[in-house]
């Protein structure tokens, strides 16, 4: 690979690290159930979510259904994990099935990765049903909110 193509990459790289929306938008894959793996271009409502995440560590937010929320914090939670360091990203489900499956979608815009961001980015060191985590420190745990799901955890961000 030529030097401009690697900074080139480090250019894009950085912009990612500092712009969760345009690596969203540029980067990130989703499974549409219409039209297959597209990338993920945000609603209104969803890029005004980030800037909202970004600038308030404390958020509750109360959802409608079928809004592709779950979609945007599936993709949000993996961007804290792969670009910042030390992240212990909590997701709790009311069942095992819900769990995984939120897991599942941050699992797949991984996957579709272009192959310099993999290689730049932090290496995958932990990957089964319920949880992934990277070498930079960071890591997704996705379970059932039972009793005491994550008692003794200090979390970064906890996903409801």
């Amino acid at each position: 690979m030529s030097r401009i193509s690697e900074l080139r990459q480090e250019a894009e790289w950085r912009k990612c690290v500092r712009d969760e929306k345009y690596f969203l938008e540029n980067y990130w894959h989703i499974a549409h159930p219409a039209y297959g793996r597209i990338l993920f271009a945000l609603r209104q409502a969803q890029a005004e979510a980030l800037k909202h995440w970004a600038n308030n560590r404390y958020s509750l937010t109360l959802k409608a259904r079928q809004i592709g929320w779950t979609t945007l914090v599936a993709a949000h939670q993996f961007w804290s994990a792969f670009f910042h360091a030390d992240q212990n990203i909590i997701d709790l489900s009311r069942t095992e099935r819900e769990s995984v499956l939120l897991l599942k979608k941050s699992k797949y815009g991984f996957s579709h990765l272009p192959k310099w961001m993999m290689e730049r980015g932090p290496k995958s060191i932990v990957e089964h049903q319920q949880k992934m985590g990277f070498d930079n420190g960071s890591q997704i745990t996705s379970m059932p909110s039972a009793s005491d799901p994550a008692r003794g955890e200090s979390a970064t961000l906890i996903v409801v």
